[in-house]
């Protein structure tokens, strides 16, 4: 279950409702959480929400981190049949194959 459903769902809908992309984070993989910023139970949600806009981040802070678990972030988006992710250009966006 989501811990603070309450909060959180009204924001996950408004991103779904707006065309707001959730960023899967793997940083945390590497942190004593172990698990993607959000956690997959939010990932789900949104989802299940309609989201379909995701977007990779690996919280790089030296060169040999960037990208790091790339594999994971494809593999989350392979369960929910995401083929596609976004690019952005001023602030609007076209989708693009993902890259294995």
């Amino acid at each position: 279950s989501i811990r603070y459903y309450e909060l959180i769902i009204p924001i996950l809908y408004t991103m779904v409702k707006n065309d707001i992309a959730l960023e899967i984070n793997t940083a945390g993989l590497h942190q004593p959480c172990g698990e993607t910023y959000p956690s997959m139970d939010i990932i789900e949600k949104y989802y299940e929400l309609g989201g379909r806009l995701f977007t990779f981040g690996s919280d790089a802070h030296h060169k040999e981190e960037l990208g790091r678990d790339y594999e994971v972030f494809v593999s989350i988006l392979n369960r929910f049949g995401i083929k596609e992710i976004p690019t952005f250009t001023n602030q609007k966006y076209e989708l693009v194959s993902i890259k294995k």
